[in-house]
């Protein structure tokens, strides 16, 4: 029962440590992700502003190409993490199941060593009584 009960530590432990690693990925593509709608504000910002100057509008194509750029290496980054995501949760959730099978072998021994106290307590119980019902018979055949 002891190799259970650190099996079972050991996976909780994995799958917590797993958790965290997605958490941190999961947060690099939200950052991503914001820093890719900051880019489309900052080039309908410059948009605004070259419209409304001569040297606005030299520049604003080549920003525009540069902005587009960077947003596309967003989403490269992006589609990379989202594979790791999607491979890191299939191992969560195959430690999950690994964790979930220890804990129910563990609950079962448990139960089977409950049942066995349970038994031997009752036996004991049976063993008292039935020497208190000889007693009790052999003093009343005496008399």
């Amino acid at each position: 029962m002891k190799t259970l009960k650190t099996l079972s530590d050991i996976t909780r432990q994995e799958l917590e440590r797993k958790r965290r690693d997605l958490n941190v990925f999961l947060d690099k593509r939200d950052k991503l992700l914001a820093d890719k709608e900051e880019l489309k504000i900052k080039l309908k910002e410059e948009k605004s502003m070259a419209e409304k100057s001569m040297e606005g509008g030299f520049a604003y194509p080549n920003y525009a190409v540069r902005i587009g750029v960077e947003q596309e290496n967003i989403n490269i980054f992006v589609e990379k993490i989202n594979e790791q995501i999607e491979i890191m949760s299939e191992e969560i959730s195959l430690s999950f199941s690994e964790l979930k099978k220890y804990e129910l072998m563990l609950e079962r021994k448990e139960e089977e060593e409950k049942r066995k106290i349970e038994k031997k307590s009752q036996e004991e119980l049976d063993d008292i009584g039935n020497s208190a019902f000889e007693r009790k018979k052999k003093s009343s055949s005496t008399n």
